[in-house]
């Protein structure tokens, strides 16, 4: 994901077969077969919400001292299960010289709750932001709370000063509970942003 995108709020929300397989082959997906392939079989039918929130977001950091910690919670009102991937977005708003470098001697790892063990993200893009994992999603179901522990350490080259964050679902598909995938959508209400200092 660009930083324009990003910005712009423009994410990808992709529909992905059963299996742990055909979601891999799903996320390889362009935008444009998607939504050609929702023309074909008919409009998306909303049938629910996601929601998702950031508790206890730090206001304030140090450069070479502990890490920012927070926990990224999302959940879902449908009555279908709801396969999902997370993306943690991050830039220094009014900092042109950081367009390009926002994750500037940033590290970030995320804590997955099946394996219970601390995770690297999946991709770092150096305009800001991280798809965190794993791979083959998790699903969510019904009125589940799922809560991803995030800690984010900033080293001697970060940007120092005001950061904005975004945690959001950038990809997501409906199934039914035998696995059948479903042409819907999810109403996203919310896109919550987060501000913290980051100080020498």
């Amino acid at each position: 994901m660009s930083r324009s995108e990003f910005l712009s709020g423009r994410f990808t929300r992709l529909a992905v077969a059963a299996g742990a397989a055909a979601l891999l082959a799903a996320a390889l997906l362009t935008s444009t077969v998607v939504a050609q392939a929702s023309t074909a079989s008919g409009s998306p039918k909303v049938v629910g919400k996601m929601y998702t929130w950031v508790h206890h977001m730090p206001v304030r950091v140090y450069r070479g001292g502990g890490a920012l910690k927070f926990t990224f919670d999302t959940k879902q009102t449908s009555h279908d299960l709801v396969w999902v991937q997370f993306y943690i977005g991050m830039f220094t708003p009014g900092n042109p010289a950081s367009a390009h470098s926002e994750n500037r001697g940033v590290t970030l790892r995320w804590y997955d709750p099946v394996t219970k063990r601390w995770q690297k993200p999946l991709s770092v893009d150096p305009t800001g932001g991280w798809t965190l994992g794993p791979r083959a999603g998790f699903t969510i179901k019904h009125d589940q709370v799922l809560r991803i522990p995030v800690r984010i350490w900033f080293g001697r080259h970060a940007w120092l000063g005001l950061h904005q964050l975004e945690a959001i679902v950038n990809s997501y598909g409906v199934y039914t509970p035998s696995g059948k995938s479903i042409n819907a959508i999810l109403w996203t209400p919310n896109t919550p942003q987060y501000r913290f200092d980051v100080r020498r």
